[in-house]
C-alpha cells in the first residue's frame, strides 16, 4: 500500500463510498431488508467515503507523523477559509 498510495485511496475511497450507496440501491430494487428507512444511515458514508480513504492511505503509507500532518494541513485550509 506505501508504493502506490493513490491507487489505493482511489480503490478506497470508491469501495467505502458504495458500502453506502449499495443498500440504497437493493432497497429501490426491492431487494429485502434494504427498503427499510434504518438503512439511511449508510447515506453518510458517500460522503466520508474519501475523507476515510485519505486518512487510511495516509496512515498505510506515512504513519502517525503523516496523519497528523494531514490533520494539521486540513486544520489549516479550514481557519484559512474562515477569515476570508
Amino acid at each position: 500500500m506505501k508504493k502506490h498510495s493513490v491507487v489505493w485511496f482511489y480503490i478506497l475511497a470508491f469501495a467505502i463510498s458504495w458500502l453506502g450507496w449499495l443498500p440504497m440501491v437493493a432497497g429501490s430494487r426491492g431487494i429485502s431488508p434494504f427498503d427499510s428507512p434504518v438503512f439511511q444511515i449508510l447515506l453518510i458514508l458517500p460522503a466520508l467515503g474519501p475523507a476515510l480513504a485519505a486518512i487510511i492511505a495516509t496512515a498505510a503509507s506515512d504513519g502517525k507523523a503523516g496523519i497528523n500532518l494531514l490533520l494539521k494541513l486540513a486544520q489549516l485550509k479550514t481557519s484559512h477559509n474562515a477569515k476570508r
